[in-house]
């Protein structure tokens, strides 16, 4: 799903009952609003650090965004639900959206699909006269999603012992669904998992008609409709009520390779692991109990996951997408580093593809990059820095980092409770 971007900076601050008169300077909020708008969210972390010890309304939505950004969702509910209640509706209306918006995420990804269909319902029957068109065809579309999976039960795990699995040819996952015996792939880049009609049916996954736009990397939208399957047995992790979306198999045909893609398991049933452990794409473990970490380098953007990493010792968010064969740089670094590219690699041809398409952009090939993740370098001999952008991830984020990370380290461990990746 795509994130609204409207945000307007208010200087205003509202004094309400147990919320210290604390006002931010104009360029203190100019920080955090820049922080957020830009999707610099380890930035708007570490500049919220520095308010620990105050209280006010708008401290309490930058801390409600900032909270669902690292997966902490009950303390973001009640942060926003604070700034909701003492903002002024017509001064801060934009941030009003934004906060139901984000409430409507937490809902998601807390599997309260009602609530998550009440919130976007809301912003549309309140606010939809602020909407340009394609954020309320946004609006519409999560409403339709949402409404119609109203009366699913949340989605729950059981992890009964630690498990690992070899992986197939093609690093599938042999899985159960409904007990019948599944081969998928593991996609952090998806967010929602995903599944060709053919096979849903004979798996006796339940289908509801949803007519859903799911947009694609060449800008186009295809349509889905959506999927419950009872349970999904990966080892000794069971997961109940998985969603899916469901798309004809023609839309998940790569004709120019002629390769049919079954489907994949996306964010929501990844994260209810807890933790995920890939051995060099040949293999993945899931403990019973889940580890800790001291510091947090993976946030969320919405249900995509996006990791802190560092080129020539800068700190950049590029998304973690296991379901991409190879990484790609994105505008953002094209444009921070234009200069040095157009003097010294060859500008060609990349072709970036997807659900129901493909887009060939005009790309500066770099060699022999090194990016760090937490804490160890990566060299990547071909690394494409794309000149244009292709989804909305692309407009933000510094690049997509995919398998040819992972096949450089014996093991990268996945975190969703601590938040944090690590390599060894």
């Amino acid at each position: 799903m795509k994130r609204i971007g409207i945000f307007i900076i208010t200087t205003l601050l509202v004094a309400c009952s147990g919320l210290k008169r604390t006002v931010l300077t104009e360029s203190q909020l100019e920080e955090l609003q820049t922080a957020y708008e830009n999707k610099h969210y380890f930035d708007l972390r570490d500049t919220l650090k520095r308010y620990d010890d105050i209280s006010s309304v708008i401290l309490s939505y930058y801390r409600g965004v900032a909270d669902n950004k690292f997966n902490r969702l009950e303390s973001s509910i009640k942060h926003l639900r604070t700034f909701i209640r003492h903002a002024d509706e017509g001064a801060d209306a934009d941030k009003i959206i934004d906060c139901r918006e984000t409430l409507g995420d937490n809902y998601t990804k807390t599997f309260r699909y009602k609530k998550a269909a009440g919130a976007y319902r809301t912003i549309l029957d309140r606010f939809g006269d602020r909407l340009e068109t394609y954020m309320r065809a946004d609006m519409e579309n999560y409403i339709r999603i949402f409404e119609a999976l109203s009366d699913v039960p949340p989605q729950t795990a059981v992890i009964e012992a630690e498990t690992k699995i070899e992986l197939l040819d093609g690093g599938y996952i042999p899985l159960h669904i409904n007990g019948q015996d599944v081969r998928l792939g593991l996609d952090t880049g998806a967010n929602i998992s995903f599944i060709m009609r053919s096979l849903a049916e004979k798996i006796d996954i339940k289908i509801i008609d949803a007519d859903i736009n799911v947009d694609n990397v060449a800008g186009q939208a295809v349509l889905a409709d959506l999927g419950v399957a009872e349970e999904m047995a990966i080892g000794q992790a069971i997961i109940q009520n998985v969603i899916f979306l469901v798309f004809d198999d023609k839309d998940l045909y790569f004709e120019h390779a002629h390769f049919q893609i079954i489907g994949a398991i996306g964010f929501p049933a990844a994260s209810s692991l807890k933790e995920i452990t890939f051995h060099k794409m040949s293999a993945l473990s899931i403990p019973k109990v889940p580890h800790t970490f001291p510091h947090q380098n993976l946030c969320l953007d919405d249900l995509t996951p996006v990791i802190a990493g560092f080129y020539q010792a800068k700190r950049y968010a590029f998304c973690l997408d296991t379901g991409a064969g190879h990484s790609v740089l994105y505008v953002p670094f094209f444009r921070e580093y234009e200069e040095e590219l157009k003097a010294r690699y060859p500008l060609k041809s990349n072709r970036q593809q997807g659900v129901g398409g493909f887009r060939d952009i005009p790309a500066y090939v770099m060699n022999d990059v090194v990016l760090s993740f937490a804490g160890e370098d990566a060299i990547f001999h071909e690394l494409p820095v794309l000149t244009d952008v292709t989804t909305d991830d692309s407009q933000y984020f510094f690049g997509n980092i995919g398998r040819d990370l992972l096949h450089q380290f014996d093991t990268m461990t996945i975190n969703f409770e601590s938040m944090f990746v690590v390599f060894e």
